[in-house]
Parts: structure tokens; C-alpha cells; sequence
């Protein structure tokens, strides 16, 4: 269960960069269309960055301490340290630049040099939370993973990235995906979550959620 929430969540990430990605190319510098654009950037790196933070300071230490076995969340520690230039830059560059002067080859440049080591380190990661099933039990994993998600949502903004009830998350999703077999639902919040969102949360920033891949109900939209 906790490997299936971690690949899902890893999911929004890889669609929200793949949005950008397949975007960038019709944005028109010095338009509110690439302040917007940038915006949406800067929200994307902090859902990411707020989650490898998490997963740093309590998820992986919190295993370790658990399982009685130092280092075994080494690698994955590793992986993230490997990713740090490459997002930085993509967080300078999502921050500092100036509508005027935005380039879509730049930010797809930037997606390139780290897509790769960001793919593996997310898929690997996944491996290694199967791989605990003889080394922690589900109750006490559920706790570390509860303590990382609320965590989480205290550092976040509701009205852009919190896990579960935010317009980047809930529209990210693909309620047509299947996983492990079978169609999930997620985040798995009470049917009128959606609504909330749609009509509540996401219109503080409204101009910005064109640019997810779906709508906040997880129907994929075509990308113009």
C-alpha cells in the first residue's frame, strides 16, 4: 500500500514535468500566458521539493530507526543529493526569470539534464519500499508515512500544492490509470474533494491550472 501511494504520488511529479515539458514550446514570451507558465514552474518544484525534504528529515531516518538497520536508506539519500544541481537550477530559473525573457528551449534543457537521474531515483525508490516487507511491519510503516504526509501539508500551500486537496495534485492525476492491475483512486479523499477544489481552492490562482494535464476530476485533457 505504501509502495502504491509513493508511485502514484511520483506520477503527479512526472506529469506535471511532462506538462511543462510538452508546453513550453507554444508559450509566448512577455505575455501574462509566461508569467503564468513560470508561476506554474515555480508551484511544480515546490510540491517536489517539499516532498524530498520530508522523505529526508523523517520518512528515510524514520526507517532506519525503525528496521534498527543505519544506511539502508543510504542510496535513496544518495539519489536525491545527485538530483540537487539539476533541480536548483530549474528553481532559479522558474523563479528569476522575467516573462519577457523566457525561452522554452532553456526550461526544456534544464528538464533534460536531470529527467533521467529524476526517473530512476523515483522508480528505485519504489523497489526499496517492497523490499522492507521483511524488515518493518505495515503499522509501524503506516505511522512514518502519516508523520512525512502531515509534515508535508504543514509546509505547503493549500491553494497550489498541499498532498491530496490542492489544483496542482488533483489536477495531475489520471483517473484512467491503472496500477498494478487495476484502476485506483487517488488521493483517496471523499468524493467532494474535487469540487472543493474546482470551485473553491483553485481560483485564487486560476489562471495558472491551464497548464495541468488534467482537469481536477483526473480527466486527461489534450495539450494544445
Amino acid at each position: 500500500k505504501n509502495a502504491q501511494v509513493m508511485a502514484m504520488t511520483h506520477n503527479t511529479f512526472f506529469r506535471a514535468l511532462n506538462a511543462i515539458y510538452q508546453q513550453a514550446p507554444r508559450i509566448v514570451p512577455g505575455t501574462q500566458q509566461a508569467a503564468d507558465f513560470l508561476n506554474y514552474c515555480c508551484i511544480v518544484y515546490d510540491f517536489i521539493h517539499h516532498h524530498q525534504l520530508t522523505e529526508e528529515h523523517i520518512y528515510f531516518p524514520e526507517i532506519e530507526k525503525a528496521t534498527c538497520l543505519p544506511g539502508l536508506m543510504e542510496a535513496n539519500m544518495a539519489q536525491h543529493h545527485a538530483m540537487e544541481g539539476g533541480l536548483e537550477e530549474y528553481r532559479k530559473y522558474s523563479e528569476s526569470t522575467r516573462k519577457e525573457d523566457f525561452n522554452s528551449e532553456e526550461i526544456r534543457r534544464i528538464i533534460d539534464n536531470f529527467a533521467l537521474a529524476f526517473e530512476q531515483h523515483n522508480h528505485d525508490e519504489i523497489q526499496t519500499i517492497l523490499n522492507l516487507y521483511n524488515k518493518i511491519d505495515s503499522k509501524t510503516l503506516k505511522a512514518i508515512s502519516t508523520k512525512m504526509w502531515n509534515e508535508s501539508e504543514k509546509q505547503s500551500d493549500i491553494f497550489k500544492s498541499v498532498p491530496w486537496i490542492s489544483p496542482l495534485v488533483m489536477g495531475c492525476q489520471d483517473k484512467n490509470f491503472f496500477l498494478d492491475g487495476e484502476k485506483r483512486r487517488f488521493p483517496e479523499v471523499p468524493a467532494i474533494v474535487p469540487y472543493i477544489v474546482d470551485f473553491c481552492l483553485s481560483t485564487r490562482h486560476k489562471t495558472v491550472w491551464q497548464f495541468n494535464p488534467s482537469n481536477e476530476y483526473g480527466q486527461p485533457r489534450p495539450i494544445p
